[in-house]
């Protein structure tokens, strides 16, 4: 018995032990910060040494983009290594592919950065505070998780490809002329910061553009949600308005200011998310066309040769690569996704119905049920039109906004996914049947 209560009690402080660990990681804004800083995104460097470690850098960067395009000549010209072909194409189509999610950070900072403030300031009220932080609590949570996830990852990428092994030489080759005209000695130099560098230069790049859209957007699901309460809590109060002997003039009295706050949040929350959309789709559609051949690619180059810890990172990134798109895809869908059933009346039964409302939809709903609900007096005709007409706008708004999609995916969400998936095992087959 004294062994089993010694446990237990071990067992319980690793638990707290663990618990406030958790507690002392910063916020989730904090770790994002971080992860771009890595990246090297809209860094200012106001101090001269710090100029000159951010030059410094971007030559490191750079560099290995022009040995993966010399790389990727001199395969083509001599053709005397297929597998060191492919992987130049492969790492230079990887670093284009991180300057274009670069650019679109610094091309819509300002949308980004209008997001994040509003975002932190956590201004929005249901009138439920334990609702409203309970629902800011576990967006930051799953979004500080997700950062956290990333890091690892990359942590662990970086970790695998200091450990030498033979198939680095292939990865990371450098050009035969190389040697040929400079020596042996540069090339074994080149090659050792090659592969050494090219994770920690390239990778925060690949996944900081993604998390940071993802984090957004869970961001304004979550706001969104608040918003969904606190529609729900006027809907339920404008019912129990008719239940008191208050006159007209009382019950508009009561209910437009309300009301009136409602919808300038909602305006706010679509013209966020409508400022955000076009950077969400753009991300989408880089992240989703490159990864058609990259994956495919990448995969029978880890079969064509023996296993070793490098092809076991290359399918760790792998993994987290294709677990962007369905992250992304993912928080695009649920932003439609299910909230309350009961929000707003049930669907005709069909037998392809979803018992479910749509994220927006629910604040569509809700709009419309309150149109249906308000009160018409002759006196308050003016009032009865303005707020009928200012929830319609909502409504509609609300119920065609969440659509993002690209050129060749009309509408972004996990379905996309499994296409990815079936167009990169048809990639894998053809290459394992030609090459």
């Amino acid at each position: 018995m004294d062994l089993i209560a010694k446990v237990r009690a071990k067992f319980g402080l690793a638990k707290l032990r663990i618990i406030r660990l958790w507690q002392s990681i910063p916020d989730c804004f904090w770790l994002l910060d971080h992860l771009l800083i890595a990246a090297a995104v809209n860094v200012n460097a106001p101090n001269l040494w710090q100029k000159v470690t951010w030059a410094l850098h971007q030559l490191l960067g750079y560099s290995q983009m022009c040995l993966a395009v010399l790389g990727f000549a001199s395969a083509l010209l001599w053709l005397d290594d297929v597998l060191a072909m492919f992987w130049s194409v492969l790492l230079f189509g990887t670093t284009v592919h991180c300057l274009a999610k670069c650019y679109l950070l610094r091309r819509y900072d300002g949308e980004i950065c209008n997001v994040r403030s509003f975002l932190t300031s956590a201004e929005f009220s249901s009138g439920d505070a334990i609702f409203d932080a309970a629902a800011r609590r576990q967006y930051r949570r799953k979004s500080r998780m997700l950062i956290i996830a990333v890091g690892l990852v990359l942590l662990f990428n970086q970790l695998v490809v200091w450990i030498p092994n033979e198939q680095q030489r292939v990865i990371f080759s450098i050009p035969p002329w190389i040697g040929t005209y400079f020596g042996g000695r540069l090339v074994v130099g080149l090659r050792m910061i090659y592969s050494s560098t090219f994770i920690l230069f390239w990778a925060p790049k690949l996944a900081g553009c993604t998390s940071l859209a993802t984090v957004l957007l869970s961001g304004l699901k979550a706001e969104q949600i608040i918003l969904n309460h606190h529609f729900k809590h006027l809907t339920r109060g404008v019912k129990q308005l008719y239940n008191f002997q208050i006159t007209r003039k009382q019950f508009w009295g009561q209910l437009k200011p309300s009301l009136k706050t409602i919808i300038d949040q909602q305006v706010l929350i679509l013209s966020h998310l409508t400022s955000l959309q076009p950077m969400v789709e753009k991300v989408f559609f880089l992240t989703y066309y490159f990864a058609l051949g990259a994956i495919g690619c990448t995969i029978f180059l880890v079969l064509s040769v023996p296993f070793s810890y490098t092809n076991f990172g290359i399918m760790v990134s792998l993994a987290g690569f294709s677990l962007e798109i369905l992250q992304l895809g993912h928080q695009v869908e649920t932003l439609r996704d299910t909230v309350s059933f009961n929000a707003c009346e049930a669907p005709q039964k069909s037998s392809n119905s979803q018992h479910y409302f749509k994220q927006f939809d629910v604040t569509a709903g809700l709009a419309f049920s309150l149109c249906a609900q308000l009160p018409y007096s002759e006196d308050q005709h003016q009032e009865y039109v303005d707020l009928r007409t200012s929830l319609s706008i909502v409504g509609l708004c609300s119920r065609n906004v969440a659509r993002f999609g690209c050129t060749g995916i009309p509408d972004i969400s996990v379905a996309v996914f499994a296409e990815l998936l079936h167009t990169t095992y048809s990639v894998l087959t053809f290459l394992l049947n030609t090459v």
